[in-house]
């Protein structure tokens, strides 16, 4: 019977992941930003909600793997907290609190958060595809 090391599968499931996730979080950043920024049609409008969701998905899925894999869940928040920060803001809004409070403009303000985490994300992501490349 095989043991799981989930340090070798944390590593090979980084080294997988980074190039991917890379254009994945450009491509959400865009689809938060430029809505703010330019006036669209509905269609496109809903185009870039499904996009936001489909990469949510896949983001909270990366977190909750992470949080099954890593030894230390602490640090893991602590140190890559703008991974919790993409994968739980898309939820809040769906709380009554929040709903309330969406005539002080919180949705856009819950936008521009999660758009800085995505920028730090992808710089996040372009320093480990160096280093992977450093080393090969």
């Amino acid at each position: 019977m095989k043991i799981l090391n989930k340090n070798k599968l944390n590593k090979e499931f980084d080294e997988y992941i980074e190039r991917p996730f890379v254009i994945l979080d450009f491509v959400i950043f865009l689809a938060l930003i430029l809505p703010m920024i330019f006036s669209f049609s509905e269609s496109i409008l809903r185009l870039f909600h499904i996009v936001d969701i489909i990469i949510w998905l896949l983001i909270l899925m990366e977190v909750a793997f992470k949080l099954w894999v890593v030894p230390s869940k602490i640090y893991y928040i602590i140190h890559d907290w703008q991974d919790i920060v993409c994968a739980v803001l898309p939820m809040l809004p769906n709380f009554k609190i929040i709903h309330e409070l969406s005539h002080m403009h919180l949705n856009q303000g819950l936008k521009l958060i999660r758009a800085s985490a995505f920028v730090k994300r992808i710089s996040r992501r372009f320093e480990l595809i160096l280093k992977v490349n450093e080393k090969k």
